[in-house]
């Protein structure tokens, strides 16, 4: 026989003897809680969703100008170390639209 054979009778005549331990019982304000809420049936509204999504988007959005604000006073603070061509280079390399 496979082992898949072995594996599966040893299974089965676990299964036929039942479980070892007692499964606990559960408390009654649990039990109270979770039969609630699944007979409430407590949705959320279209309102409700789009209101957190509006707020999360505006939190995202605020995140992505405060980073680019942060990258532009950097950009605008190391300026001085830009290698700028003077004006003769410029010529130079614009001549030949004449």
């Amino acid at each position: 026989m496979s082992a898949f054979d072995e594996r599966w009778k040893e299974c089965a005549k676990r299964s036929q003897e039942g479980a070892g331990e007692p499964v606990p019982e559960l408390s009654d304000a649990l039990v109270t809680r979770v039969l609630a809420r699944a007979w409430a049936k407590q949705t959320a509204s279209i309102e409700a969703v789009w209101v957190a999504l509006g707020w999360r988007t505006l939190a995202v959005v605020i995140v992505v100008l405060a980073c680019s604000f942060v990258l532009e006073t950097r950009a605008d603070s190391d300026d001085s170390q830009l290698d700028r061509p003077a004006v003769e280079e410029i010529v130079v390399d614009e001549f030949w639209m004449l």
